[in-house]
């Protein structure tokens, strides 16, 4: 059956190292480092205090008929990239009223709007005397696609995807083929987190957090640092996106989604699933590993996954990975979790545009191990970008690739 071609008409990231796309980019050009110290919430019990912060960013004037109150960060955050992203694809209210119910939006979150009932409900449920007793609906994960859609007016399908943080990769992919079926003619797709004081103890236990910086491939990583985000992608039915003479970034050529079946927090050490994943994505998008001119690594950081991506892309790119950049923004950011790979999806179609690769930063000596990637250390590369590849893996071996194209 012919399927029909899919183009991102829009974009937004809201991140640690800048809100917009414009600046965003241009940090992240610059190698610009956006975790510092937490302020959040206090990092007592932690076995680290660094994070990833939005810094100095209204996450409730997107709203203009609901009011924004009662709503968590997540579902905040995500409401703004959305707005953010459909103005920016030109779209206005009468426009999308033409288009509602073809239109929807599709989300990928870990933790969402859970981190606000974690204070309350921490102390077995108790109450301090006069406070009312919680909102379980104000946490409600699924507000984070029903508030954009109602605020918007789309009629569309609305769906979360919680595959870790592998979730904004999944979005991007679930709404590519709602697509390419016949299902929608435009879906918002993206991701969003907020920090979560549960999350940071979970990796502190773990001891993979990142005491200073985050040094992705490099032989003296330590581990990751969380970080709190939100990216959204217009996509639309080419012919759809032409017939109102809208801005096309990109196409969103394939995806693919595997899962190692191997362990809830180590991925498998061949690299199996994501091998699967990538060599899917390119199978959907009718290319060989030859193809790609820039991959955008899962790259965490963390001395478990570093090495298995590398593997992974060695394994598939074959001689080709010698001269194929491969860098990981999540040096800058940290990792935004369900947000992290919509972030970096925006980063792949800004490299097309731009013809420049944004690089690996926190860079002093490569690890053997990591299979002698070129991972573009610590400054920005000039490079003709035709078709990049977004990597993103999570834990319970979900795996997730996307591949754009110009």
């Amino acid at each position: 059956m012919s399927k029909r071609n899919v183009v991102v008409t829009g974009v937004s990231v809201i991140t640690s190292v800048g809100v917009g796309v414009d600046a965003f980019w241009s940090a992240v050009c610059r190698g610009e480092v956006g975790t510092g110290k937490l302020t959040r919430f206090s990092p007592e019990g932690l076995r680290s205090d660094r994070a990833g912060e939005i810094k100095n960013f209204d996450d409730t004037k997107a709203f203009r008929h609901l009011d924004p109150a009662p709503h968590q960060r997540g579902t905040r955050l995500a409401m703004s990239a959305s707005r953010m992203a459909v103005e920016d694809a030109k779209l206005s209210a009468g426009s999308l009223e033409g288009v509602s119910e073809r239109a929807g939006v599709v989300m990928g979150v870990v933790v969402a709007n859970r981190p606000g009932l974690e204070a309350p409900y921490g102390q077995g449920h108790k109450q301090p005397e006069g406070r009312k007793p919680v909102s379980l609906r104000a946490h409600d994960v699924a507000l984070v696609s029903e508030v954009p859609a109602s605020e918007l007016g789309l009629r569309g399908p609305s769906l979360v995807i919680p595959t870790a943080c592998a979730a904004g990769n999944s979005a991007i992919g679930c709404a590519m083929d709602l697509i390419q079926d016949g299902h929608a003619d435009l879906m918002l797709a993206g991701g969003v987190d907020e920090l979560s004081p549960a999350m940071l103890m979970m990796f502190s236990l773990f001891d993979a957090m990142s005491t200073d910086v985050v040094r992705p491939f490099d032989k003296n990583r330590r581990g990751l640092i969380l970080s709190e985000g939100a990216a959204v992608l217009v996509l639309e039915a080419e012919e759809h996106a032409r017939a109102r003479g809208a801005h096309i970034y990109g196409r969103v050529l394939g995806h693919g989604n595997f899962a190692d079946a191997h362990d809830m927090t180590h991925p498998h050490p061949e690299g199996l699933g994501a091998r699967l994943a990538m060599a899917s994505a390119l199978r959907e998008s009718g290319l060989s590993p030859k193809d790609v001119h820039y991959v955008s690594a899962h790259g965490t950081g963390t001395p478990t996954n570093d090495p298995t991506e590398a593997r992974a892309i060695r394994d598939l790119f074959g001689s080709h990975t010698d001269s194929l950049p491969v860098s990981s923004i999540k040096s800058m950011l940290g990792h935004s979790q369900g947000a992290a790979s919509a972030i970096e999806s925006v980063a792949c179609l800004m490299a097309m545009r731009d013809g420049v690769v944004p690089p690996t930063v926190n860079f002093t000596e490569a690890d053997p191990e990591c299979q002698a990637l070129d991972v573009v250390p610590n400054q920005a590369r000039k490079h003709r970008v035709q078709v990049a590849m977004n990597n993103a893996f999570g834990f319970g071996g979900n795996i997730s690739c996307v591949v754009f194209g110009q």
